[in-house]
């Protein structure tokens, strides 16, 4: 977690740069003139354009400050001056907060920070294995029974219709013949009794 401390007074920023090192935080520490807008203009620069996650900061003005940060979207400042203001941003989540001048309540924030941000970073990581899981398609079981039965269905018919169609074919041809001895057996009584002889060639 990149960590941003501001500050108009130097002795200010290096108690806070100690109290942070000794929660093993890292930060890096910059001095302001002491005006709300240079502190929101500083405060935006390092959230968009320089990566930082937070920034911690005091000067006097820090109404204005936070009235001016909280303009712009994406900025979510908080005002820190008493405990219970520390406690109501860890529901808040701000990622710019500005400190008065009673060190306590750095001290108090830093030693809780680590936990807040492990326990933050496995929420995210949570949420993109669950979002990486939605979407992917589950084979349905009665689907998978369903295509197998066609394919068994499908070989089925391929087995049974040669088989009925050379049936068939036997079937026809029997009938033919049957029909033809049917009808020679016909004419030849017919011709007895008529009296009629064929010739035959070569007589």
């Amino acid at each position: 977690m990149k960590v941003l401390l501001l500050a108009d007074s130097e002795e200010y920023l290096d108690d806070a740069v100690d109290i942070f090192s000794s929660s093993g935080i890292s930060v890096v520490a910059k001095v302001t003139n002491g005006t709300a807008k240079e502190f929101s203009s500083m405060a935006e620069d390092a959230l968009f354009k320089k990566g930082y996650n937070i920034v911690i900061g005091n000067i006097p003005d820090y109404i204005e400050a936070g009235i001016e940060l909280n303009k712009n979207q994406g900025v979510r400042a908080a005002q820190i001056n008493s405990k219970r203001d520390l406690k109501l941003s860890e529901k808040s989540k701000p990622n710019v907060m500005i400190f008065g001048s009673d060190m306590s309540l750095i001290k108090e924030f830093a030693i809780a920070m680590p936990a807040a941000h492990s326990a933050q970073m496995q929420q995210n990581s949570t949420r993109k294995t669950l979002n990486g899981l939605t979407g992917v398609p589950q084979k349905k079981p009665e689907q998978t029974r369903d295509i197998n039965l066609d394919i068994q269905k499908s070989k089925l018919k391929k087995d049974i219709v040669p088989k009925k169609i050379e049936d068939d074919a036997r079937e026809e041809e029997y009938n033919d013949i049957e029909e033809h001895r049917s009808r020679n057996g016909l004419f030849g009584r017919l011709k007895d009794s008529l009296g009629i002889i064929e010739d035959k060639e070569g007589d």
